[in-house]
Order: structure tokens, then sequence, then C-alpha cells
């Protein structure tokens, strides 16, 4: 059986974000051959995983540290402005909530515009609602956002269809999710259905995770 062809996930962090909406690229990592392989998984389940590279972006540029929630920082790879992380050479975009009193810059938004554009999968968690909406990459779509700005969000926003019923939500190549732990809801429904069955079931049993309903109890 042929290597399966890594996974290039672009972490945009330019501005600080929630340390527990980034930890659900974790899942991800799970998800690859070398994980299944440390943790002992059988080898024609480990085969069928998908090695990942994991890309920071943020304004300030490589090596530079871009602060996070919990008095922790993250170093950076890239920046918006380097070729490798430009439309085409991401397999997925993954946009954890900054702080939700900053208004995004320009150079950002026309990032995010590039990739929308291109159709790039786009994991959108918590207040990373607001960079999607700010972009105009929500007009028209169905998405989800965290419930507590849920009147800032549909008054600034009416164009957006939004849904706050459900932790989760796919419309087409963008996938968004609610508040802060939803991230993991998220990018375990993005496995579920882009991975072979048996890693899906490995993940989410290992990191106990995709098993409470997408819709909200109340």
């Amino acid at each position: 059986m042929a290597a399966a062809q890594e996974v290039k996930i672009g972490m945009l962090l330019t501005d600080q974000v929630q340390l527990l909406d980034m930890a659900a690229v974790d899942l991800l990592q799970m998800a690859s051959p070398e994980y299944m392989r440390i943790v002992g998984v059988p080898e024609p389940v480990a085969s069928q995983g998908k090695p990942v590279k994991i890309i920071y972006i943020g304004k300030q540029g490589a090596t530079k540290v871009q602060e996070v929630t919990a008095t922790s920082g993250v170093c950076l790879t890239h920046t918006t402005a380097d070729s490798e992380v430009a439309p085409g050479s991401l397999d997925i975009l993954l946009i954890p909530g900054p702080d939700p009193n900053n208004l995004p810059d320009q150079e950002t938004l026309d990032f995010v515009r590039a990739h929308n554009e291109h159709k790039t999968t786009m994991l959108v968690i918590c207040t990373g609602a607001l960079l999607g909406a700010h972009s105009g990459i929500y007009n028209g779509r169905n998405v989800t956002g965290p419930r507590m700005l849920e009147p800032l969000l549909k008054q600034q926003f009416p164009d957006v269809h939004w849904d706050f019923s459900i932790r989760s939500l796919q419309d087409g190549h963008l996938w968004t999710a609610g508040g802060i732990t939803n991230g993991l809801d998220l990018v375990a429904s993005y496995i579920r259905a882009t991975y072979p069955k048996e890693v899906a079931e490995f993940v989410c049993s290992m990191a106990e995770v995709g098993d409470r309903p997408l819709k909200y109890e109340a």
C-alpha cells in the first residue's frame, strides 16, 4: 500500500488566540501513522493514517513567538505573505479564536478570502467566527459560532445564515464550530468524514471525543 500524502495544516495566529481552541489540531496529529504506531495500533490501521505538517502563521514572522492565552506562546514558522502558505499550498487552514475585541487587519482578511476562493478546507473555531464574518466568506453560508456572541454576530452580520443550535457545521469546504471545546467536536466530525473509518474510530475513541450530540440539548 502506498504511503498516504502528507496533510499540510496552516494555523492562523495573527492575534492572541485561545490555547484550548488550538488544541483541537492534535486530533489530526493522532490520526497520523507515526502516532498510531507509538501507541501500538495494529499496522493495517496505522498505515491508513495521514502524516501531518503543522505550520504556524502569524504577522511577526518565522521564529517569533505569538502569545496565546494561559500565559503560553507558539513559535511562528511563516507569515501570510510566504509562498508556502499561499492558496493551493495548504490542505487545511485552521482558524482558532482570537481576541473578539480586536478587528482583523486587511492582510489577514485578504489571506482568508484568498483561501476561501481556492476552496481550501477551513476549520474555524469559536471566536474565529468573527474573522470569517469580517472577511465576508460567511455571507450566504450556513455556519455556527459561539452562543455567547449570538446577538452581536446576528446584528453585525445579517447576511450570514447563523445556526447557534449546533456545535459544529459543514458548508462545503467551510467547517465551523461553536464555543471553545466545540473545536474538538468539529475536528472529530471532519476526521470521520474524510479519513478511513478505522482511523477515525481509533482517534475518537482514544481522545474520547465526538460522542456528544451535535445539537445542544438546550
